[in-house]
């Protein structure tokens, strides 16, 4: 399922969302009301995942890109159902020492 939003899209599939040009949201408020927005399209596409670590993925993807750090990967954002425990702990550790 695909999303469009003013100035992107998220495409939401069975294991992943994927939040296309995800670098150019910022704020804490704002990424909320976007991951509300695509609960409220579709329930399921955080089944897996609390909205705090959606967000902190998001977060630490967004810090990266400004870092200039994997911007071919990070300028979008890959919300995997499952997340492996390295990726939990990168993520966690951006978000404490990284500023977006």
């Amino acid at each position: 399922m695909i999303i469009t939003f003013n100035d992107f899209y998220v495409n939401v599939t069975e294991n992943n969302v994927h939040i296309h040009d995800s670098y150019k949201i910022k704020g804490k408020k704002r990424k909320l009301e976007i991951i509300n927005a695509i609960i409220a399209f579709c329930p399921e596409a955080f089944k897996t995942r609390t909205i705090k670590s959606v967000l902190r993925e998001w977060r630490a993807h967004n810090v990266l890109y400004k870092l200039h750090i994997a911007r071919n990967s990070t300028m979008h954002t890959d919300i995997e159902a499952h997340q492996k425990l390295f990726y939990k702990i990168s993520y966690l550790l951006i978000n404490i020492f990284g500023i977006e």
